[in-house]
């Protein structure tokens, strides 16, 4: 049954009953990535990513989120920020990690990461950027996500950006959803040595002009 916009309410996020819930939020929307940072260890991914969304000034962090729930039960999450602070805030999430890994696994995480950022490409800082847009896979289909990237995508021409940029790999059914909402692919990134490693498929940017 199709929810009525009424019965959702958007809210900035906050740390507390749901930071459980947000690992396995973050990872569905890039499995073959994230997968590929943990060597598909799902729970260390948990004890990575659910400290890294409590703090502050990082690229995973509820400072930048905004939820949507419906009788206090969240539904999903948009999560992003300007373009131009995303190296200091990856730069942050990478010190978590090596707050967390160490040895071969630390060494693995580091490569992987400096290999995947040839998948996501260079944000200007006159962009807003869409890292994160999960819903619940039982809220799924229900109009959340529009509801949050039009929100997103508001919220970021009141702040004077002049555009929203988004990455979502090949074969997401999320590219319908995106090209619905006046999104386009501007570029497409293939690593094909990672490609081959790690299974992971060619990644689209997407773009939204304000």
């Amino acid at each position: 049954m199709k929810r009525t916009p009424g019965q959702v309410t958007l809210q900035p996020a906050k740390t507390g009953i749901f930071d459980h819930l947000i690992a396995d939020l973050v990872f569905d929307t890039d499995p073959s990535v994230f997968g590929c940072l943990v060597r598909n260890d799902r729970e260390l991914f948990s004890r990575w990513i659910t400290p890294l969304w409590q703090s502050a000034e990082c690229s995973y962090s509820h400072d930048c989120a905004t939820i949507a729930l419906e009788d206090g039960e969240l539904l999903g999450f948009e999560q992003g920020y300007s373009g131009g602070l995303r190296p200091f805030l990856e730069n942050q999430s990478g010190k978590g990690a090596a707050g967390l890994f160490s040895g071969d696994l630390l060494a693995h995480v580091m490569t992987c990461s400096q290999h995947l950022n040839y998948v996501v490409p260079f944000v200007p800082k006159s962009a807003y950027y869409v890292h994160l847009l999960s819903i619940r896979a039982e809220n799924r289909g229900q109009g959340l996500g529009r509801k949050l990237l039009e929100n997103a995508f508001k919220q970021a021409a009141e702040s004077g950006f002049k555009s929203v940029h988004l990455d979502v790999y090949e074969g997401n059914p999320a590219i319908g959803f995106y090209e619905n909402m006046g999104m386009e692919k501007w570029l497409e990134t293939r690593f094909p040595a990672m490609q081959a490693l790690w299974e992971i498929p060619p990644h689209f940017r997407m773009v939204k002009t304000l």
